[in-house]
């Protein structure tokens, strides 16, 4: 996936993690493939957050960043989306969601806020594609 991200010109200025193993290694992993410079943040309250807890958090941390990538887990992140863009998407382990949002700092996101679904990747869908 980091590899995808850096292909499609997507890659971030933050990168945001919950502090579970796996997903900090996760979002390790796809720094080191994206080529990524900056330092992964770890949050703890992305651990089992819901939509609005993760709202919270990215408006915490994430600043000025035109572009941020959060490593999470569900239902919350499926709840992120949907939220966001009000349609509800199947997020498997790994899978990454484009939003595009009318934000300039990340501390205006509420769970009011309206985006759009960009680009959607799925692992299994990727391999079965290439």
């Amino acid at each position: 996936m980091g590899r995808l991200l850096r292909g499609e010109d997507l890659v971030p200025d933050r990168i945001v993690s919950s502090t579970a193993v796996r997903a900090r290694a996760t979002s390790e992993l796809v720094a080191d493939q994206l080529g990524y410079r900056g330092t992964v943040e770890c949050s703890r309250d992305l651990y089992l957050a819901s939509a609005p807890g993760i709202i919270r958090v990215l408006g915490n941390v994430g600043g000025d960043a035109s572009r941020l990538l959060v490593v999470g887990h569900n239902p919350g992140l499926e709840e992120l989306v949907a939220a966001l863009t009000g349609s509800f998407v199947a997020l498997p382990t790994a899978a990454l969601a484009q939003v595009d949002l009318d934000v300039d700092v990340w501390s205006e996101l509420t769970t009011s806020t309206r985006g759009r679904l960009v680009n959607l990747w799925r692992p299994r869908e990727l391999e079965d594609g290439e």
